[in-house]
């Protein structure tokens, strides 16, 4: 009878988790989530994705826009744990080395780290995903972390680059 209880607890505790985070499921939930942050003083414009989250990290896609021209496209991560990984390199399913650039690490205030650091991509990479998805793994001194990216939300985002750049 106890155990049961405390199945049923773990049950509604896991039911609560899954409802909190939805993944989006289709490229124009992602093209409608998307959002455009400009900063009027450097005149420079960000598309962003919504943010893709895991158990312990954060993931979305970006574009650097200036003058409705795209400078850079970008793959945030924003990774926590219980210890540092000091990630340094990052490489595609398909072996691939790709432009693995550390943003920052910090201690947040409950103890645990945080590293965010972003992969630079083209455009071309990023429509060869499309269909597909990216799968890559982050590599550090302690420890590696595989990072997936629904080809959906390449597609939706990428449409919310083309929309914005046209306007």
């Amino acid at each position: 009878m106890k155990k049961s209880f405390y199945y049923d607890i773990l049950l509604v505790f896991i039911l609560f988790i899954a409802g909190c985070v939805t993944p989006l499921k289709t490229a124009n939930d992602v093209f409608l989530q998307s959002k455009i942050d400009t900063d009027s003083y450097k005149k420079t414009t960000w598309v962003e994705s919504p943010s893709l989250e895991g158990w312990i990290h954060s993931v979305w896609l970006r574009a650097q826009v200036e003058n409705k021209k795209v400078i850079l496209y970008q793959i945030y991560v924003s990774d926590r744990d219980t210890d540092w990984r000091f990630f340094h390199s990052a490489y595609d399913a398909g072996g691939n080395k790709l432009d693995f650039r550390t943003v920052d690490s910090l201690v947040t205030s409950t103890g645990s780290t945080r590293e965010d650091y972003v992969i630079v991509v083209d455009r071309k990479y990023l429509n060869n995903s499309i269909g597909k998805g990216i799968n890559f793994k982050a590599v550090g001194q302690r420890g590696e972390k595989i990072i997936i990216i629904p080809s959906v939300y390449i597609e939706g985002f990428l449409r919310k680059v083309d929309e914005y750049i046209t306007q």
